[in-house]
């Protein structure tokens, strides 16, 4: 039976591994409503078996929401879209952060050796 390393690092037998990184490291919020928006979308099965994205954008300081709609997918248009509204609604902002959906940034494909 495998115990694992948990009773021998219980009883100073063995030390415990450093910590890594966090995954997320914490950001501090902007500190002006309006400065810093994340903009985000989710696939969800909003209707009985029917699937769409709702693509987000809010307020970092407020948590205000600018701007969602429903998409068939989220990609560039559906994200421009968004921006668009948030700025025909709100007016300009500073920054805007997302998640690393590939609609965000080019990444080339990696040749297989």
């Amino acid at each position: 039976m495998d115990l694992g390393k948990k009773p021998f690092q219980k009883a100073g037998l063995i030390k415990k591994a450093p910590g890594r990184e966090k995954h997320r490291k914490h950001r501090d919020r902007s500190g002006w409503s309006g400065m810093m928006l994340h903009q985000d979308g989710s696939t969800y099965e909003w209707a009985p078996g029917k699937k769409w994205d709702l693509i987000i954008t809010i307020d970092d300081t407020i948590n205000e929401h600018y701007s969602m709609f429903f998409v068939e997918g989220e990609r560039t248009l559906s994200s421009f879209r968004d921006v668009m509204e948030v700025i025909e609604r709100k007016g300009s902002f500073s920054s805007l952060y997302t998640d690393r959906g590939s609609y965000y940034h080019y990444a080339p494909k990696r040749e297989v050796k």
